[in-house]
């Protein structure tokens, strides 16, 4: 055999051969290489083999070729100095099921479980899902796909199916468009409906192809701008500007109507423009024509202007203060009466109406405290300066302990009557109870025995009136009704002798007040439950060194009147056969009636208790004897008496004879009146003895009376 190379073969110490087989040895004679095949005359060519066994390296200059390729069996790596050329695909040893497949002319697909999942087409266009991809990346299938690249007019568009299509056209070059449509068939970035554009100038269009501003939003049926966040998170709108002045505007929504401002909601710098780190809100509306108002504004503290409908809204600067003290929370300011009030009204079927609540607290479970005030209205107007000064004013204030479910209040009602500040006139407390005050301003002292209705004042004008002012007849008066339920609004029958009111007059000891003197009206018969009301009216005073009135007088349901306490004397003697003489007092020493016990019978002396006017009467019988009486007061005669015989009996001599005789004598009180013998004389035609004093029946004959009569 001949072996033919063109180059020495290097390492090759020598070659036999034997049978079928070739062998090239080293120098050491171990085997080099074994080309176990039968070779049959000079080898000058390739070198063709059936079976062939290589435990070296072998170098092939030229090209080695397998006829079978079936298998081939590497223990290491196959390395190609060239191309790879097959036939179909290249497959995973066990699993044919995947593979790079060479379907078509410039075309290279990757499949797995049997199936075509991407593509090279041989326009450059990767189809992912697709097969026939129509972009540069196409993605897509029955139900979603993404593609970017060139189709006709220049477009790029990237396609999410039925959902949204975005893409850029020549004829509006530099804009991108968002569609939708309903359908995957033809073309849909082309003819579905916009929803989205953004423009050449930056400006962001929802629902309009032309939009005017940074960001407009169209639409026909109330659709606008959502902010919604999930779990723990909120949403904000920020403008963050850097203006320099007061009141600048740093962020505005404005409502037009077919392009006409109608409403507008500002967030502006406040009054600091200093460190330019204050604000406040204002909103506006227009009553027509797109004129926009300012009608409302939230200032930097927190405070609350309102205006309703004039614009002189602005020529106010700020919130006004209460006199001179802090500045109220909210202001409503017009100069339409009705447009500068405010109404709470509630609409619905139950009972109960709208509530304005005004509360005061300390902070958490804090109870307040007696005498804080919970709310108060305060009246104001301006005098002149810019100021506004309060006319009047109501406050709610605590009145005792709170407690749990416990609020003790009462109100106070102010007036100013020219001054800085105002008064209060008017209380009317937890209890009920009403005080009023007068020019010395206001006194809670209740009475020793409690009042529900107290005036106070230091003015003879401080009192209670009540007037009408009508051509029909009768007049207002002062109700004072009883009835015998202790439950409000319930009708119980009074009985005989039942208080039905009373006017009390007190006065100040220096301490508390004591009663002086009180009118009472009572029941005075039996009451029916038609018309039948019969009652008298009873007066009482107070004694003196005692501390509760006494009846003095009474006028019963027939008119009488009585005066069970009215100073009454009527006093006679006991002495029988007295014959005065000139000086003597008259010594009527028994007491019949000493009302009062103003009549002393040891020096028949009558003391006046009271001034006033006073009847005194004298009934006084003689028997011959002829004299004059008088009657004296303080000890001063004021009335003289001159009695005369006026006739004798059949047998000539002198018989008895009475004088009565009345008079009205106006006394101080402690004025003494008593009667004395002023003279007497003889009776030379009287053969019996005078006697001036019978004390027989003690009053039939000689008495005298004393009777107050006002």
């Amino acid at each position: 055999m001949t072996v033919i190379h063109p180059n020495s073969i290097s390492g090759i110490a020598s070659v036999t051969s034997q049978s079928n087989s070739l062998y090239f040895y080293e120098s050491d004679h171990s085997t080099k290489l074994t080309i176990n095949a039968h070779v049959a005359g000079n080898v000058t060519g390739d070198i063709t083999a059936t079976n062939g066994t290589f435990s070296g390296d072998v170098t092939i200059g030229g090209k080695l070729t397998y006829d079978d390729v079936t298998n081939i069996d590497s223990v290491g790596i196959i390395t190609a100095r060239s191309d790879v050329s097959i036939a179909d695909k290249i497959i995973h040893t066990g699993d044919t099921n995947t593979a790079i497949r060479f379907p078509a002319a410039d075309t290279v697909t990757v499949e797995t479980s049997g199936s075509e999942r991407l593509r090279i087409a041989s326009d450059g266009k990767v189809g992912v899902g697709e097969d026939s991809p129509e972009a540069l990346l196409h993605v897509g299938s029955a139900d979603s796909w993404i593609d970017i690249g060139q189709q006709s007019g220049n477009r790029t568009k990237i396609g999410f199916n039925n959902n949204i299509a975005y893409y850029g056209n020549s004829s509006s070059a530099g804009q991108h468009v968002w569609k939708v449509n309903n359908t995957r068939a033809g073309s849909p970035w082309g003819s579905g409906n916009e929803v989205m554009r953004i423009t050449t100038a930056g400006n962001i269009g929802i629902g309009t192809a032309a939009p005017t501003d940074h960001l407009q939003i169209l639409h026909t049926n109330g659709k606008g701008l959502t902010f919604k966040t999930t779990e723990n998170h909120y949403a904000q709108i920020t403008a963050d500007c850097s203006r320099t002045g007061a009141d600048d505007f740093l962020l505005a929504l404005e409502g037009k109507w077919n392009g006409t401002p109608v409403a507008e909601i500002a967030l502006t710098t406040g009054d600091d423009t200093a460190n330019k780190d204050d604000g406040k809100i204002l909103f506006k509306t227009s009553a027509s024509s797109g004129n926009i108002v300012q009608r409302m504004e939230i200032n930097r503290l927190g405070q609350l202007l309102i205006n309703s409908g004039d614009s002189t809204f602005n020529s106010r600067s700020g919130f006004f203060n209460d006199n001179g003290g802090s500045s109220t929370a909210v202001q409503i300011e017009g100069s339409i009466y009705a447009y500068s009030s405010m109404s709470i009204t509630r609409n619905g079927t139950g009972a109960s109406g709208a509530t304005f609540i005004m509360a005061k607290g300390q902070g958490g479970t804090t109870i307040i405290n007696n005498n804080d005030t919970m709310g108060q209205i305060s009246f104001q107007g301006a005098e002149g300066t810019g100021d506004m000064v309060e006319g009047a004013k109501i406050i709610a204030e605590v009145d005792g302990s709170p407690a749990s479910n416990n609020m003790p209040g009462r109100l106070a009602f102010y007036t100013n009557n020219g001054s800085y500040a105002s008064t209060e006139r008017l209380r009317i407390t937890s209890a009920g109870d009403l005080f009023v005050a007068g020019t010395g301003g206001m006194n809670t002292t209740q009475l020793p025995n409690g009042s529900t209705v107290n005036v106070n004042g230091t003015s003879s004008n401080d009192g209670f009136s009540i007037t009408r002012y009508s051509s029909g007849y009768g007049a207002y008066g002062l109700n004072i009704a009883r009835s015998k339920s202790d439950t409000i609004g319930t009708n119980t029958l009074v009985t005989n002798g039942n208080d039905l009111g009373h006017i009390t007059f007190y006065g100040a000891n220096g301490s508390t007040f004591l009663k002086a003197s009180m009118i009472t009206a009572q029941v005075d018969g039996t009451a029916g439950t038609g018309n039948d009301m019969p009652g008298r009216l009873v007066f009482k005073t107070t004694p003196d060194g005692s501390a509760d009135p006494v009846e003095r007088l009474r006028i019963d349901s027939s008119g009488r009147v009585t005066t069970p306490f009215q100073p009454l004397a009527i006093i006679g003697t006991t002495i029988n056969n007295h014959t005065p003489s000139t000086g003597l007092i008259i010594e009527f020493n028994y007491a019949d009636t000493n009302r009062g016990n103003h009549y002393n019978t040891s020096n028949y002396t009558f003391t006046c208790p009271v001034n006033g006017d006073y009847m005194v009467m004298l009934y006084i019988s003689r028997d011959g004897w002829t004299g004059d009486l008088e009657l004296l007061k303080n000890g001063t005669a004021i009335k003289r008496l001159e009695l005369r015989e006026t006739g004798r009996d059949s047998g000539g001599n002198s018989d008895w004879q009475a004088w009565e005789w009345s008079f009205i004598v106006p006394c101080s009180a402690n004025d003494s009146l008593k009667w004395k013998v002023a003279a007497t004389y003889t009776d030379t035609s009287s053969t019996h003895s005078g006697y001036l004093l019978d004390g027989y029946n003690h009053v039939r004959y000689d008495s005298a009376t004393y009777y107050l009569i006002g």
